[in-house]
Protein backbone atom coordinates (compact mmCIF):
# COMPACT_ATOMS: atom_id res chain seq x y z
CA UNK A 1 0.00 0.00 0.00
CA UNK A 2 1.57 3.57 -1.03
CA UNK A 3 1.60 5.70 1.59
CA UNK A 4 -0.50 8.51 0.62
CA UNK A 5 -3.01 5.74 0.56
CA UNK A 6 -2.24 4.42 3.87
CA UNK A 7 -2.57 8.15 5.16
CA UNK A 8 -6.17 8.86 3.67
CA UNK A 9 -7.84 5.20 4.61
CA UNK A 10 -6.08 5.15 8.58
CA UNK A 11 -7.40 8.56 8.67
CA UNK A 12 -10.98 6.79 7.42
CA UNK A 13 -11.08 4.15 9.94
CA UNK A 14 -9.57 6.37 12.71
CA UNK A 15 -12.62 8.50 11.88
CA UNK A 16 -15.42 5.70 11.55
CA UNK A 17 -14.83 3.79 15.12
CA UNK A 18 -13.76 6.94 16.95
CA UNK A 19 -16.49 8.73 16.65
CA UNK A 20 -18.76 5.73 16.44
CA UNK A 21 -18.51 2.50 13.26
CA UNK A 22 -18.96 1.76 2.33
CA UNK A 23 -16.59 1.97 -6.45
CA UNK A 24 -19.35 4.08 -6.87
CA UNK A 25 -19.42 7.87 -7.26
CA UNK A 26 -21.52 10.29 -7.46
CA UNK A 27 -19.87 13.50 -8.19
CA UNK A 28 -21.22 14.22 -11.23
CA UNK A 29 -24.47 13.74 -10.09
CA UNK A 30 -26.23 15.53 -6.89
CA UNK A 31 -26.64 13.07 -4.39
CA UNK A 32 -30.30 15.22 -4.07
CA UNK A 33 -31.11 14.29 -7.51
CA UNK A 34 -29.37 10.81 -7.55
CA UNK A 35 -31.71 10.10 -4.24
CA UNK A 36 -34.87 10.95 -6.37
CA UNK A 37 -33.41 8.93 -9.09
CA UNK A 38 -33.02 5.94 -7.23
CA UNK A 39 -29.51 5.73 -7.59
CA UNK A 40 -28.65 5.30 -4.10
CA UNK A 41 -28.40 1.62 -3.06
CA UNK A 42 -28.31 1.09 0.40
CA UNK A 43 -19.82 2.35 13.47
CA UNK A 44 -13.22 9.68 13.15
CA UNK A 45 -10.91 14.20 15.20
CA UNK A 46 -7.94 11.86 16.20
CA UNK A 47 -4.92 14.00 14.70
CA UNK A 48 -2.19 12.74 17.61
CA UNK A 49 -3.27 9.29 17.01
CA UNK A 50 -3.13 8.96 13.62
CA UNK A 51 0.36 10.32 14.08
CA UNK A 52 0.99 7.69 16.32
CA UNK A 53 -0.37 5.13 13.83
CA UNK A 54 1.50 6.32 11.15
CA UNK A 55 5.09 6.19 12.88
CA UNK A 56 5.12 2.83 13.35
CA UNK A 57 -28.31 -10.37 26.13
CA UNK A 58 -31.27 -8.77 25.69
CA UNK A 59 -34.73 -9.20 25.34
CA UNK A 60 -36.63 -6.72 22.58
CA UNK A 61 -39.97 -5.03 22.64
CA UNK A 62 -42.78 -6.94 20.94
CA UNK A 63 -42.24 -3.90 18.19
CA UNK A 64 -39.32 -5.17 17.05
CA UNK A 65 -40.15 -8.81 16.80
CA UNK A 66 -42.20 -7.49 13.80
CA UNK A 67 -41.32 -7.07 10.42
CA UNK A 68 -38.19 -7.94 8.65
CA UNK A 69 -34.97 -9.25 10.57
CA UNK A 70 -31.32 -9.98 9.81
CA UNK A 71 -29.68 -12.40 12.15
CA UNK A 72 -30.81 -14.29 15.94
CA UNK A 73 -30.20 -13.16 19.04
CA UNK A 74 -26.49 -13.02 21.03
CA UNK A 75 -25.44 -13.98 24.56
CA UNK A 76 -22.48 -13.60 26.43
CA UNK A 77 -21.53 -10.00 26.10
CA UNK A 78 -17.45 -10.83 25.30
CA UNK A 79 -15.19 -8.79 23.13
CA UNK A 80 -15.80 -11.23 20.16
CA UNK A 81 -19.45 -11.21 20.23
CA UNK A 82 -19.24 -7.15 20.13
CA UNK A 83 -17.38 -7.25 17.23
CA UNK A 84 -19.25 -10.29 15.74
CA UNK A 85 -22.43 -7.17 16.18
CA UNK A 86 -20.37 -4.89 13.87
CA UNK A 87 -19.90 -7.73 11.24
CA UNK A 88 -23.83 -8.45 11.48
CA UNK A 89 -24.84 -5.22 11.60
CA UNK A 90 -23.05 -4.42 8.89
CA UNK A 91 -23.96 -7.62 6.52
CA UNK A 92 -27.54 -6.54 7.93
CA UNK A 93 -27.12 -3.51 5.78
CA UNK A 94 -24.88 -5.14 2.94
CA UNK A 95 -27.67 -7.47 2.50
CA UNK A 96 -30.43 -4.50 1.99
CA UNK A 97 -27.92 -2.84 -0.09
CA UNK A 98 -27.24 -5.73 -2.46
CA UNK A 99 -23.25 -5.98 -1.28
CA UNK A 100 -21.39 -8.99 -1.59
CA UNK A 101 -21.84 -11.26 1.72
CA UNK A 102 -19.86 -14.32 2.84
CA UNK A 103 -20.97 -16.42 5.91
CA UNK A 104 -19.11 -19.08 7.74
CA UNK A 105 -15.50 -18.92 7.63
CA UNK A 106 -14.23 -15.73 6.47
CA UNK A 107 -17.36 -13.65 6.70
CA UNK A 108 -17.24 -10.24 5.11
CA UNK A 109 -19.12 -7.46 3.63
CA UNK A 110 -17.90 -6.05 0.08
CA UNK A 111 -19.55 -3.26 -1.39
CA UNK A 112 -16.50 -1.96 -3.83
CA UNK A 113 -17.16 1.16 -2.95
CA UNK A 114 -13.62 3.22 -3.03
CA UNK A 115 -13.37 3.27 0.91
CA UNK A 116 -12.36 0.77 3.77
CA UNK A 117 -14.93 1.74 5.86
CA UNK A 118 -17.42 0.34 3.23
CA UNK A 119 -15.63 -2.49 3.03
CA UNK A 120 -15.61 -5.41 5.80
CA UNK A 121 -13.50 -8.96 6.31
CA UNK A 122 -13.27 -11.11 9.60
CA UNK A 123 -11.10 -13.90 9.11
CA UNK A 124 -10.87 -16.99 10.51
CA UNK A 125 -8.18 -18.37 8.36
CA UNK A 126 -4.94 -17.13 6.54
CA UNK A 127 -7.32 -16.52 3.91
CA UNK A 128 -4.64 -15.06 1.15
CA UNK A 129 -7.20 -15.84 -1.84
CA UNK A 130 -9.55 -13.50 -0.75
CA UNK A 131 -6.83 -10.83 0.31
CA UNK A 132 -5.44 -10.99 -3.40
CA UNK A 133 -8.79 -10.60 -4.70
CA UNK A 134 -9.46 -7.97 -3.41
CA UNK A 135 -6.13 -6.44 -3.72
CA UNK A 136 -6.54 -7.18 -7.85
CA UNK A 137 -10.04 -5.57 -7.90
CA UNK A 138 -8.44 -1.98 -6.06
CA UNK A 139 -11.22 -2.76 -3.01
CA UNK A 140 -9.70 -0.96 -0.03
CA UNK A 141 -11.05 -3.00 3.30
CA UNK A 142 -11.11 -3.52 6.83
CA UNK A 143 -9.92 -6.90 8.46
CA UNK A 144 -10.23 -8.04 12.06
CA UNK A 145 -9.61 -11.37 13.62
CA UNK A 146 -12.35 -14.16 14.96
CA UNK A 147 -11.52 -15.87 17.90
CA UNK A 148 -10.09 -18.63 16.09
CA UNK A 149 -7.37 -16.18 14.25
CA UNK A 150 -6.77 -14.19 16.99
CA UNK A 151 -3.19 -15.63 17.84
CA UNK A 152 -1.84 -15.41 14.50
CA UNK A 153 -3.78 -12.35 12.87
CA UNK A 154 -1.43 -9.51 13.09
CA UNK A 155 1.62 -11.93 11.91
CA UNK A 156 -0.58 -12.73 8.91
CA UNK A 157 -1.78 -9.25 8.17
CA UNK A 158 1.70 -7.95 8.00
CA UNK A 159 2.61 -10.53 6.02
CA UNK A 160 -0.23 -9.04 3.14
CA UNK A 161 1.01 -5.87 3.25
CA UNK A 162 -2.06 -4.58 5.74
CA UNK A 163 -1.26 -1.75 7.69
CA UNK A 164 -2.15 -1.68 11.34
CA UNK A 165 -5.11 1.30 11.94
CA UNK A 166 -5.27 0.76 16.08
CA UNK A 167 -6.08 -1.69 18.69
CA UNK A 168 -10.07 -1.43 19.05
CA UNK A 169 -11.09 -1.88 22.74
CA UNK A 170 -15.30 -3.60 22.87
CA UNK A 171 -17.28 -1.37 25.34
CA UNK A 172 -20.32 -2.48 26.97
CA UNK A 173 -23.25 -0.65 29.17
CA UNK A 174 -25.08 -3.61 30.97
CA UNK A 175 -28.13 -1.83 33.05
CA UNK A 176 -29.80 0.53 30.96
CA UNK A 177 -32.81 -0.39 33.28
CA UNK A 178 -31.62 1.54 35.73
CA UNK A 179 -29.80 4.29 33.22
CA UNK A 180 -31.68 7.89 33.74
CA UNK A 181 -31.69 9.82 31.15
CA UNK A 182 -30.96 13.54 30.76
CA UNK A 183 -30.90 15.05 27.58
CA UNK A 184 -28.46 18.00 26.68
CA UNK A 185 -30.69 20.78 26.35
CA UNK A 186 -28.73 22.59 23.72
CA UNK A 187 -29.09 19.44 20.89
CA UNK A 188 -31.64 18.52 19.30
CA UNK A 189 -31.50 14.62 17.83
CA UNK A 190 -34.32 12.92 15.58
CA UNK A 191 -34.32 10.33 13.62
CA UNK A 192 -33.74 9.84 9.89
CA UNK A 193 -36.58 9.46 7.99
CA UNK A 194 -36.93 11.94 4.86
CA UNK A 195 -34.18 12.40 1.83
CA UNK A 196 -33.37 15.74 3.23
CA UNK A 197 -33.20 14.00 6.92
CA UNK A 198 -30.43 11.38 4.60
CA UNK A 199 -28.93 14.05 3.24
CA UNK A 200 -27.62 16.07 5.65
CA UNK A 201 -26.66 12.79 7.50
CA UNK A 202 -24.72 12.11 4.28
CA UNK A 203 -22.98 15.35 4.49
CA UNK A 204 -21.45 14.84 7.98
CA UNK A 205 -20.70 11.46 7.30
CA UNK A 206 -18.33 12.55 4.42
CA UNK A 207 -16.57 15.03 6.44
CA UNK A 208 -16.07 13.37 9.58
CA UNK A 209 -15.07 9.95 8.18
CA UNK A 210 -13.16 11.07 4.96
CA UNK A 211 -15.67 9.84 2.14
CA UNK A 212 -16.50 10.86 -0.64
CA UNK A 213 -19.99 12.61 -0.79
CA UNK A 214 -22.81 10.18 -1.17
CA UNK A 215 -21.81 7.12 -0.57
CA UNK A 216 -22.95 6.76 3.06
CA UNK A 217 -26.59 7.68 1.62
CA UNK A 218 -26.06 4.95 -1.34
CA UNK A 219 -24.63 2.41 1.52
CA UNK A 220 -27.34 3.34 4.58
CA UNK A 221 -30.53 4.54 2.40
CA UNK A 222 -32.26 0.52 3.14
CA UNK A 223 -31.42 1.64 6.72
CA UNK A 224 -34.09 4.12 6.87
CA UNK A 225 -37.31 2.96 8.75
CA UNK A 226 -35.65 -0.11 8.91
CA UNK A 227 -37.29 -2.59 11.93
CA UNK A 228 -33.19 -3.29 13.19
CA UNK A 229 -31.57 -0.04 12.03
CA UNK A 230 -32.16 3.64 12.93
CA UNK A 231 -29.85 6.97 11.57
CA UNK A 232 -30.21 10.08 13.58
CA UNK A 233 -28.66 13.43 13.07
CA UNK A 234 -28.15 16.08 16.13
CA UNK A 235 -28.65 19.88 15.44
CA UNK A 236 -27.38 23.09 17.38
CA UNK A 237 -29.76 25.92 16.51
CA UNK A 238 -31.29 24.22 14.31
CA UNK A 239 -27.97 23.64 11.84
CA UNK A 240 -27.20 20.01 11.34
CA UNK A 241 -24.02 19.21 14.40
CA UNK A 242 -23.55 15.07 14.06
CA UNK A 243 -24.92 12.12 12.69
CA UNK A 244 -25.10 8.20 14.53
CA UNK A 245 -26.52 4.99 13.56
CA UNK A 246 -28.08 2.37 16.17
CA UNK A 247 -27.79 -1.34 15.31
CA UNK A 248 -30.70 -3.61 16.90
CA UNK A 249 -29.29 -6.92 15.29
CA UNK A 250 -29.19 -10.30 16.64
CA UNK A 251 -31.42 -8.00 19.47
CA UNK A 252 -28.67 -6.43 20.73
CA UNK A 253 -28.09 -2.45 20.43
CA UNK A 254 -25.02 -1.31 19.17
CA UNK A 255 -23.90 2.05 19.06
CA UNK A 256 -22.44 3.16 14.81
CA UNK A 257 -21.41 5.55 12.80
CA UNK A 258 -20.96 8.50 15.19
CA UNK A 259 -20.15 11.30 13.51
CA UNK A 260 -19.89 15.08 14.19
CA UNK A 261 -19.07 18.19 11.99
CA UNK A 262 -15.34 20.05 13.27
CA UNK A 263 -17.08 23.20 13.76
CA UNK A 264 -19.51 21.51 16.48
CA UNK A 265 -16.89 18.85 18.46
CA UNK A 266 -16.10 19.97 22.10
CA UNK A 267 -19.69 20.63 22.49
CA UNK A 268 -20.96 17.67 24.04
CA UNK A 269 -22.59 16.25 20.77
CA UNK A 270 -21.14 13.10 20.52
CA UNK A 271 -22.05 12.30 23.59
CA UNK A 272 -25.44 13.76 23.43
CA UNK A 273 -25.86 11.20 20.31
CA UNK A 274 -24.51 8.73 22.45
CA UNK A 275 -27.06 8.95 25.49
CA UNK A 276 -29.93 9.44 22.80
CA UNK A 277 -28.99 6.31 21.37
CA UNK A 278 -28.97 4.43 24.75
CA UNK A 279 -32.02 5.86 26.03
CA UNK A 280 -33.67 4.89 22.26
CA UNK A 281 -32.60 1.03 22.93
CA UNK A 282 -33.79 1.47 26.92
CA UNK A 283 -37.47 2.33 25.52
CA UNK A 284 -37.73 -0.57 23.88
CA UNK A 285 -36.89 -2.81 26.47
CA UNK A 286 -32.96 -3.43 25.75
CA UNK A 287 -30.76 -4.18 28.94
CA UNK A 288 -27.37 -3.63 27.28
CA UNK A 289 -25.60 -1.67 24.69
CA UNK A 290 -22.51 -2.28 23.01
CA UNK A 291 -20.03 -0.38 20.80
CA UNK A 292 -16.55 -0.67 19.53
CA UNK A 293 -13.48 2.44 20.22
CA UNK A 294 -10.28 3.21 18.70
CA UNK A 295 -8.47 4.38 21.49
CA UNK A 296 -8.88 8.35 21.34
CA UNK A 297 -12.68 7.59 22.23
CA UNK A 298 -12.24 5.35 25.08
CA UNK A 299 -12.11 7.85 27.73
CA UNK A 300 -15.26 9.35 26.46
CA UNK A 301 -17.48 5.74 27.12
CA UNK A 302 -15.95 5.18 29.97
CA UNK A 303 -17.05 8.75 31.36
CA UNK A 304 -20.70 7.59 30.04
CA UNK A 305 -20.62 4.41 32.26
CA UNK A 306 -19.56 1.61 29.42
CA UNK A 307 -17.05 -1.08 30.73
CA UNK A 308 -14.21 -2.05 28.30
CA UNK A 309 -13.63 -5.84 27.71
CA UNK A 310 -11.18 -6.37 25.62
CA UNK A 311 -10.03 -5.57 22.24
CA UNK A 312 -8.93 -6.77 18.55
CA UNK A 313 -5.96 -5.19 16.12
CA UNK A 314 -7.76 -3.40 13.26
CA UNK A 315 -6.43 -4.04 10.07
CA UNK A 316 -6.26 -2.26 6.73
CA UNK A 317 -5.45 -3.68 3.47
Amino acid sequence: MGKHRFFEHTKIIESWLLQGICGLSIATLGAKQALAAGALLPEVGAASALRRVASKAVVPSQMLLQGRHCSSSMHQLDKYTIFKHLVDSFKCVGKLGNATITTGQDSSVITGYPSPSFNVVRFDTKNHASVDRLKKAGTPFIAIPAKSMEAEFEAFAESQAMAKADFVTASVFDDLAHWQYTPNTKVQIRRVSTTDDLLAFDQISSVAFSHPQGLAARFLKPAVLHKELALFVAYINGAAAGGAMISLVNNQAGLYWNGVLPAFRKQGVGSALVEYRMDYAKQLGFSSIVAQNMTPSVRMYQRLGFAQVGGLPLYIG
